[in-house]
């Protein structure tokens, strides 16, 4: 990057920027180099012990880079425009007398939050021409002066968040779990059934010993456990939370209950010894919570479902796209042997005659249906599928 500057109206040095290396940036847009690669890892009816998966999930980030944060006090002393040698999307420093400069390619997720800080719509600028961008972004951040923090691995840029903004990062996290854990004696009883990682880092803990059956017959029988799941955003995407699980064991379909008054929740802010306090109360609740959301699965067996369609199309009032819910209609009718037709048109009379499905099994296909789907929308339908089953067991 090159930084001509010239006096501008507002007082500050105003950057420009050229890149020459066979780009038009008239008509392409700078590219943004991807995020950490997101996994979801489910460790099948065995299980792993805590130790081993929190090692899977700092692995990760050790390979996706090491960890640094960079203070900003004025984001309008800085400028975006593509790299020199590679041309991605980029932030630098302008070049003053005794400063140090930086230049630092921008991930994904770190300009869509640069754009929202300057007041930009993330997904319109970045389709814009790279010119345009310039433009854009570099208007936005002259305006004014905006503090904060970047976040890096590798040197990337992965987030730009507030001054605010307190690090409760996985490696403090985890520990702060396990020490809770173990102090209610808990830590040995615990099996991790699923971890995540990316932009959203997940543990599904159950306690195995706890687990029953669900249904009076061998129509149903599935061996369900309860346990809590632990989220976390490292990126200022999501705060760390607590939020009570049920897990079956024969399918490895997860359900969450995320409402405010059972799932705790953390905000990137503030002194993070408070976690360690939160964590005393939240664990043990959410449990609690759990078993609460593991009965409603006992009783959502006897209750039937009239019209199947109707059914499958009001699953869109709990927050399931069109697509989501033809899915999981084909999804529960695949499991009774029912192949539906292409066209959902001719789905009424293919249902007509459907008498005996119950809420248990709409239930589990949106659940069954979450695990194709990535970690921050199969978190999202396992919430959907415990709204779901709570409206329709009240």
């Amino acid at each position: 990057m090159t930084y001509p500057t010239t006096d501008g109206s507002n007082g500050h040095r105003q950057p420009s920027m050229a890149y020459d290396a066979g780009r038009d940036l008239g008509k392409i847009p700078l590219p943004l180099l991807a995020d950490q690669p997101e996994q979801w890892v489910d460790f099948g009816k065995e299980g792993t012990g805590y130790y081993e998966a929190a090692a899977k999930i700092l692995a990760a980030a050790e390979a996706d880079g090491e960890r640094t944060d960079l203070g900003v006090g004025d984001l309008s002393s800085w400028a975006f425009g593509p790299h020199p040698e590679t041309g991605n999307a980029s932030l630098a420093t302008i070049p003053l007398p005794g400063r140090e400069r930086h230049m630092i390619p921008l991930r994904a997720h770190g300009f869509s939050q640069l754009c929202s800080r300057v007041g930009a719509p993330p997904q319109y600028i970045a389709k814009l021409p790279g010119k345009l961008q310039m433009a854009c972004v570099n208007h936005g951040m002259r305006a004014g002066e905006k503090s904060g923090t970047i976040r890096m691995a590798n040197g990337e840029a992965r987030a730009l968040l507030s001054d605010r903004y307190a690090p409760l990062d996985d490696n403090l996290v985890l520990e702060v779990l396990e020490h809770t854990l173990s102090a209610a004696g808990m830590l040995g009883d615990v099996v991790v059934r699923s971890a995540a990682v990316g932009r959203t880092t997940a543990l599904r803990l159950t306690i195995p010993s706890d687990r029953v059956v669900i249904g009076r017959d061998a129509k149903v029988g599935d061996i369900v456990e309860c346990g809590l799941d632990l989220l976390n955003g490292e990126i200022g995407n999501r705060a760390v939370s607590i939020t009570p699980i049920t897990w079956i064991l024969s399918c490895l379909n997860g359900m969450r209950r995320a409402d405010r008054e059972v799932s705790a929740r953390l905000r990137h802010v503030g002194d993070p010894k408070r976690l360690e306090e939160a964590f005393r109360d939240a664990v043990p609740a959410a449990l609690a919570a759990s078993q609460g959301l593991r009965k409603r699965m006992e009783k959502a067996v006897d209750r039937m479902v009239d019209d199947l369609l109707e059914e499958f199309d009001g699953l869109r009032a709990f927050g399931l796209s069109a697509p989501e819910t033809r899915d999981v209609a084909r999804d529960v009718m695949a499991h009774r042997q029912i192949a539906l037709p292409d066209s959902t048109d001719d789905w009424g009379s293919a249902m007509a005659e459907i008498r005996d499905v119950n809420v248990y099994e709409v239930m589990n296909g949106v659940t069954h249906v979450a695990q194709t789907r990535g970690t921050d929308r199969r978190l999202g339908m396992e919430e959907t599928a415990a709204k779901y089953l709570y409206r329709r067991t009240a």
